[in-house]
Order: structure tokens, then sequence, then C-alpha cells
């Protein structure tokens, strides 16, 4: 197993007449005609995209990952906020430095409407 979490799995488990590469990811087996570049790239960009544009429910840049960075990182500026409200505390997360202002969103969306394709090559784009 390398130092991401995947091995190969070895010949000796698979069959003779198998000719597709078995991966195994983190404890599960993956064939690789099952892993659709398209579809991860797809994913990669919208996450990425998700997270830099700041779109609610749809970003990777939650409470879970703020604590983890706070243990793995040295990046005082995201750590999590704590507020006083009442009796209650409430949880701040200060924006990072590559989320989008709201006029940068405007520029970035008014660019991307301009974009012109040729037919079938961005058809979820807008």
């Amino acid at each position: 197993m390398n130092n991401r979490g995947c091995s190969a799995i070895p010949d000796s488990e698979r069959s003779s007449d198998s000719t597709v590469t078995i991966v195994q990811v983190r404890g599960r087996s993956f064939d690789s005609e099952n892993l659709d570049v398209v579809h991860i790239e797809k994913n990669v960009f919208d996450n990425v995209a998700n997270t830099v544009m700041d779109v609610i429910g749809k970003r990777k840049d939650n409470v879970s990952a703020r604590r983890d960075l706070k243990m793995y990182c040295n990046r005082r500026s995201l750590n999590l906020k704590e507020e006083k409200c009442g009796a209650t505390t409430k949880l701040i997360m200060p924006k990072a430095l590559y989320v989008l202002t709201k006029e940068e969103r405007v520029v970035v969306c008014s660019w991307i409407r301009q974009l012109r394709f040729p037919h079938g090559y961005a058809s979820d784009l807008i």
C-alpha cells in the first residue's frame, strides 16, 4: 500500500482471464474500467468551484475541515472563532483568502457567460 492508501491487488488474487486492473483504495476495491476520468474531473472542478465561489451547502470548506486545519496546519487566520451569544457559544468561520468576493464572483460569472464552445462541449456550464 502506498502513502495515499492505494494498492493494486496482486496477480495471484485475480482471475487468469482478467485484463482489468483492480485498485484498492482505503479498503475498497475498484475496477479501472469503473473509474471514469471525465466524471472525476467534473467532481474535482465542481468541488473547487463551489468552494471558491462560496456556494453554501456545496463547498468543502466546513467546520470539520477547519478543525482538521487547526490540527495539521499553522493557519491561525482560518481557525474557528468562538463568539458568545448570551448563554450559547457560536462558531464563526472566517472567510478564507481563496474565497471570492461578490464583485469577483460577478466578474467570473459574466466572463463564463461570454465564453463560446463548440456544440456539445460545455452543455451544463451555464
